[in-house]
């Protein structure tokens, strides 16, 4: 299936359409009426000295003293910075792939570009960053359209764009200590490259940087005394927010202060509701994830380089599993980290598409047949709006269309 005339203004209007709502969600939710997740999540500074989470927060404040910048406005700037790399960096690589067909589903699933509109709370935490970075990462290697691993010249300028991602991720990982966890994500672009020792080297020290970041970070939580400090120095350096947030109002900064054994209590609470409505998320998923894959499967028996890639992608999606794991058992908002993760291998996907596009055959395509692929596409809006997973309750959720069609009959 080739691209028809057209796709790719659609395309374009799609994303640019995705980012205004994001940018509208954002605007609300900082600026507006500030949250207690979406902006105080963001606005954590060292004003009682070093603590996890409190990078962005620091330098949002150091900004308001400087130029009188409110922080909100900051974490406003942030998001719109965040998505747009995010979704400009996609479409550089989506642009220059000819047969969307196997991307179909994936780009236009709550899986990838959606999220946020799906998950209006998660879709604004930091986990926005990753998403940047990672998208920055596909688009650098597969931007250009495809290449071949082999070439020197081509693994020299992709080297220096790893290296610097891995010096970017300390940062990310002050910023919130849990994106270190998905730092596999990240790696999977070095094992594209080819093996070398002053390679290893160099990604080895750089990594330990995050390693040393996160021992920091996580040895570094905020006393439940400075509580009322921070909130009341955030509530300085903010607008429309005339009092501090309540010290014991649900919010990011009371979990700040907590640790695992309140995140436990609540899991046993909620969750067989999540586990039993794993299944249909499964199922959802294989909708948008299966047609990226099996063409990159079956390209895969036939290109020694796509096989290598394929097998290093499987590797580092599993290091980021085990990884994260221990947040399945401590922490109660799956959804949120089965979004990180989907969010992150779609990009991947779509990385290898774009890079690898010469060595796929359309007829591996499960939507390569006319009739199928104009019945899914019938069926596209209603799967991309029509459902989304919840960040902590029953996974699978009402999306978009369902809430609207509540509205509209006064339910």
């Amino acid at each position: 299936m080739t691209r028809p005339p057209g796709a790719r203004r659609w395309l374009a209007i799609g994303l640019v359409a995705t980012f205004l709502a994001v940018a509208a969600l954002s605007f609300s939710a900082t600026v507006l009426a500030p949250s207690p997740w979406r902006f105080l999540d963001w606005a954590i500074p060292y004003a009682t000295g070093f603590v996890r989470r409190g990078l962005l927060g620091e330098i949002g404040l150091s900004l308001h003293d400087l130029l009188g910048l409110p922080i909100n406005v900051f974490v406003f700037a942030c998001h719109v910075l965040a998505y747009g790399v995010f979704l400009r960096c996609a479409h550089r690589v989506l642009a220059r792939i000819d047969d969307l067909g196997p991307l179909l589903f994936l780009v236009c699933s709550p899986f990838l570009f959606l999220y946020p509109l799906a998950d209006v709370i998660g879709g604004l935490r930091k986990e926005i960053l990753l998403f940047a970075l990672v998208a920055w990462l596909a688009a650098r290697f597969a931007g250009g359209g495809p290449a071949d691993p082999a070439d020197p010249g081509w693994a020299n300028a992709r080297t220096r764009d790893v290296a610097l991602a891995l010096g970017a991720l300390p940062l990310l990982v002050l910023s919130h200590e849990m994106l270190f966890l998905y730092a596999g994500h990240v790696l999977f672009f070095a094992c594209l490259l080819p093996r070398s020792t002053p390679r290893l080297v160099l990604f080895g020290a750089l990594f330990a940087l995050s390693v040393a970041a996160f021992v920091a970070a996580a040895t570094h939580s905020l006393p439940a005394a400075d509580v009322p400090k921070v909130a009341e120095t955030i509530a300085a350096a903010a607008t429309r927010m005339p009092v501090a947030p309540s010290a014991t109002e649900d919010g990011a900064i009371v979990w700040l202060v907590c640790g695992p054994e309140q995140g436990i209590a609540i899991l046993r609470e909620r969750a067989m509701p999540m586990i039993r409505s794993l299944p249909p998320v499964v199922v959802l998923a294989s909708i948008a994830f299966l047609p990226a894959v099996l063409p990159l499967s079956a390209a895969a028996r036939r290109h020694a380089a796509l096989r290598s890639a394929m097998r290093w992608l499987g590797r580092c999606v599993l290091l980021s599993l085990l990884a994260t794991a221990p947040l399945f058992v401590v922490a109660f908002d799956w959804g949120r980290f089965l979004y990180v993760h989907s969010v992150c291998v779609g990009l991947q996907l779509v990385c290898l598409h774009g890079l690898h596009a010469p060595r796929i055959d359309p007829a591996d395509c499960v939507l390569s047949h006319r009739p199928v692929r104009r019945g899914a596409v019938s069926l596209l809006p209603l799967y991309a709006l029509g459902w989304g997973i919840d960040h902590t309750a029953c996974l699978v959720n009402p999306g978009v269309v369902l809430e609207l069609a509540n509205l509209l009959v006064g339910r």
